[in-house]
């Protein structure tokens, strides 16, 4: 059986869905059952782990920010969120890619919920290791597409409905809406 760890970085990504759909929001519910087709299965396998990673500011803003990231945990991702401070990304990207070298062994297939350059020499890591990897995000780059061995462009049939503002919040920090 072909197994596979999906790592999202969240502001990358919701930054790119914005950059393509302005206004638009990503439901991540979509996104992880798009990775459910069964054109995929082949190519993914079984979706072992889900990483989300992101930063957020100390701000009024915390409680629809813990919210978003209950919704996450309740979708199954294990996330790792901290507090925003000047340095703050550089230590995301390191758990981001500290964690795929810590799983590396337990999968067939490894993808990548970004599109930022940075990450080409983690790509090119991977598929050293003899794995495949793909890029799953909005916008992706002609670069990021040749180095990869597969990937998926957001499109519309994954983002929220246009009268919902925000991600599927909870209404409190354990119940899904």
């Amino acid at each position: 059986m072909v197994n596979s760890g999906l790592f999202i970085d969240v502001l990358n990504l919701n930054y790119c869905v914005d950059i393509k759909f302005p206004g638009r929001r990503l439901d991540y519910e979509l996104y992880l059952k798009y990775l459910k087709n069964e054109k995929l299965q082949n190519e993914i396998g079984e979706l072992k782990w889900k990483f989300a990673y992101g930063t957020q500011k100390v701000t009024t803003e915390e409680i629809p920010v813990n919210r978003f990231v209950s919704r996450l945990k309740y979708l199954g991702f294990d996330t790792k969120y901290l507090y925003l401070w000047k340095d703050r990304i550089i230590t995301i990207r390191a758990d981001f890619i500290l964690d795929v070298v810590k799983i590396i062994d337990r999968v067939d297939t490894v993808i990548l919920g970004v599109n930022n350059h940075d990450y080409i020499p983690l790509i090119e890591w991977i598929q050293s290791k003899g794995l495949k990897c793909g890029i799953y995000a909005a916008r992706i780059s002609k670069e990021l597409k040749e180095r990869c061995n597969f990937f998926i462009e957001i499109g519309n049939d994954h983002l929220l409905p246009l009268d919902v503002k925000h991600s599927r919040l909870t209404t409190d920090d354990s119940s899904p809406v």
